[in-house]
């Protein structure tokens, strides 16, 4: 993922719109918490690999 992604982020009743490389550093020590990822919910989405295990 991207330092430059966008995420939705709130504490209490107020949402902001930030970069994520901006909630790490910044609101993330300031009591923010994640409300929507979108770029973590495509990773997330990914289809695995059928052959994952095969090379064991």
């Amino acid at each position: 993922m991207k330092p430059n992604d966008i995420l939705v982020i709130s504490k209490g009743k107020e949402k902001l719109k930030v970069s994520r490389k901006a909630f790490e550093v910044i609101y993330s020590q300031h009591g923010y918490k994640v409300e929507d990822d979108p770029a973590g919910d495509v990773a997330a989405q990914e289809p695995v690999k059928p052959d994952g295990d095969s090379d064991k």
